[in-house]
């Protein structure tokens, strides 16, 4: 079975109607699929709408097989099936003639209305981009980014990372994390954080962010030392009115 596209049909079973036709290596789970977009809206299709539909009145559509192909046959039997049905007058929610790519569909006014800002919106952007970088074309600006990074040494150069077909688990059962052999104190990495950190000017909102959370800190161990775990809320609250006294 392995290496076979099923072509199938989704038919209302109401009145045995065929609506949909499509493809899949696993039908049923491509059929759940329909049904799982159709109920969080994630699709705004007419097929979708149809099976939107049947599961407001209690139904589900049928999956019915209609042939088994391979890999380079199923896009010509899939737009041959679509052509049938539709030649028998079958009211089909297909947008496209099927096969790789969704040939033959005609983008209706009002969706071609409704992507063009999105799509003057990409163009603007990406103009802007190669306007900066001092290029007129995509080609252009690969070949100066090409340029730029000749002759740098790879960040992943001499260093041992999972073949072809190998497991990440297995590779790390193997070799360790990526990090072995550089293993630093708590201390080490809170003084180089701290020595990055140094010396850099830092905004009024950062400063009182700090201020709260070191507050929040202190309190939750005040409180535990106490009388054991408390609520953050109340510690959040409290650290918050500690913060505004201070400033």
């Amino acid at each position: 079975m392995s290496g076979l596209t099923y072509i199938y049909v989704l038919r209302d079973p109401r009145n045995g109607e065929v609506r949909y036709i499509g493809k899949s290596v696993n039908p049923r789970k491509r059929l759940q699929g329909h049904i799982a977009d159709a109920r969080s809206s994630r699709t705004k299709g007419y097929c979708g709408s149809w099976i939107k539909n049947l599961l407001r009145h209690g139904a589900r559509p049928e999956l019915v097989l209609l042939q088994a192909a391979g890999r380079l046959v199923w896009p010509i039997a899939e737009q041959w099936w679509i052509a049938h049905y539709r030649d028998l007058g079958a009211r089909l929610t297909n947008l496209a003639a099927g096969g790789k790519g969704g040939t033959g569909r005609i983008m209706p006014e009002t969706e071609r209305l409704a992507r063009r800002p999105s799509a003057r919106r990409a163009w603007q952007t990406r103009r802007t981009r190669y306007g900066r970088a001092g290029c007129s074309d995509p080609v252009e600006f690969a070949r100066k980014i090409s340029l730029s990074t000749r002759g740098r040494t790879a960040w992943n150069k001499d260093r041992k990372c999972p073949g072809a077909g190998q497991n990440l688990r297995d590779y790390m059962t193997q070799n360790g994390p990526w990090n072995k052999g550089h293993k630093e104190t708590r201390a080490a990495v809170i003084e180089k954080l701290k020595s990055s950190h140094r010396g850099k000017k830092q905004s009024i909102e950062t400063i009182a962010r700090r201020r709260t959370s070191l507050a929040i800190t202190n309190a939750m161990k005040t409180s535990e030392e106490r009388s054991g775990p408390v609520k953050r809320s109340w510690i959040t609250r409290r650290a918050n009115d500690a913060s505004r006294r201070e400033d």
